[in-house]
């Protein structure tokens, strides 16, 4: 059984997946919570316990902000794969809790 601290939203949004600071492929989210997140992507496979970079942007126009954070992967199957967070910077954690709140 897998235990779960935060809820999941089902959220969609474009990512860009990072390996050692070099891009390795685009995905888009299928969820989110203050935990982690579900993503989807073709035709790339990562391991579990892989460690990654998820690159994200919130807001638009002049409110726009790109986010940089460091995930590990905790499942896949497929296409899909979940990672969970490292760790967040404070203005990380409130986009994502802006993003949870729409």
């Amino acid at each position: 059984m897998e235990h779960r601290w935060y809820r999941r939203m089902p959220v969609t949004f474009d990512v860009l997946l990072y390996r050692q600071g070099v891009p390795v492929a685009l995905a888009q989210t299928r969820n989110l919570s203050k935990q982690g997140m579900l993503l989807e992507a073709k035709a790339v496979a990562l391991a579990q316990n892989s460690v990654l970079e998820v690159e994200f942007t919130t807001g638009r126009g002049d409110d726009a902000r790109n986010h940089r954070v460091s995930v590990v992967v905790v499942h896949g199957e497929d296409d899909r794969f979940g990672v969970a967070f490292i760790s967040l910077r404070a203005e990380v954690r409130q986009a994502i809790r802006l993003l949870l709140s729409v």
